[in-house]
């Protein structure tokens, strides 16, 4: 896996969300893309199950775009190629 493709399938599993919303990496859930809290919750447990990881309740509260979820699951499941 790399960077690329956690960006692609991010993007794509936020899409299913947005009710046809266009997701860019710079899109913000709430402003951009009109994700209230039930959304988020939602979005969180579907990222997990596909990249098979657990993202902490605490984690997922301080992450607010697109670019800051591919970032924080780049960390997680690429922890040796990037320094954040």
């Amino acid at each position: 896996m790399n960077i690329e493709e956690i960006e692609e399938r991010t993007i794509r599993s936020i899409q299913n969300y947005c009710y046809g919303e266009k997701v860019k990496l710079d899109s913000a859930f709430r402003e951009d893309l009109d994700l209230d809290r039930i959304d988020k919750i939602e979005l969180v447990m579907a990222l997990e199950e596909v990249f098979e990881i657990d993202i902490s309740d605490k984690d997922a509260e301080s992450i607010f775009t697109v670019k800051e979820m591919v970032d924080y699951l780049a960390k997680r499941l690429l922890p040796n190629v990037l320094n954040f």
